[in-house]
């Protein structure tokens, strides 16, 4: 079963006012676990939980961003970057997992998602969908 997600213009409002340079700073580098980890993952993407799986998706979209077999334990913002067009914001999820995620600054709708995680095979980080 295929879940499709699509934010409110109220959601997409209060997702600009999580992208400024005041709330990210205030969040940046700080680690958020369990329940706060699922509602700060929640007001930049669209969280859903079914058959003991987490689901991670673009509320603009409805597209999988990613899902997580062990659920969403972690997050944390470990960087941001603003720009007058685009805000960047790299999370790392469940300490493995760096997601990338592309905002239109004015708009508050997403640009791209990126994740990947480090493969000790392969020696280097390669994008992933779910944790390897």
């Amino acid at each position: 079963m295929i879940c499709l997600f699509f934010t409110s213009q109220a959601h997409v409002g209060e997702k600009i006012n999580q992208l400024s340079r005041t709330s990210l700073s205030s969040i940046k580098g700080t680690s958020f676990q369990n329940d706060d980890a699922v509602k700060l993952i929640d007001d930049y993407l669209v969280f859903n939980q079914e058959n003991q799986v987490d689901y991670l998706y673009n509320p603009n979209n409805g597209e999988l961003v990613l899902y997580l077999k062990d659920g969403l334990q972690k997050v944390e913002v470990m960087d941001y970057h603003i720009t007058s067009q685009i805000t960047n914001v790299d999370f790392k999820v469940n300490d493995k997992i760096i997601l990338h995620v592309s905002y239109y600054t004015d708009s508050g709708k997403i640009l791209l998602t990126r994740s990947k995680q480090y493969s000790e095979f392969w020696e280097e980080y390669i994008p992933v969908i779910t944790e390897l």
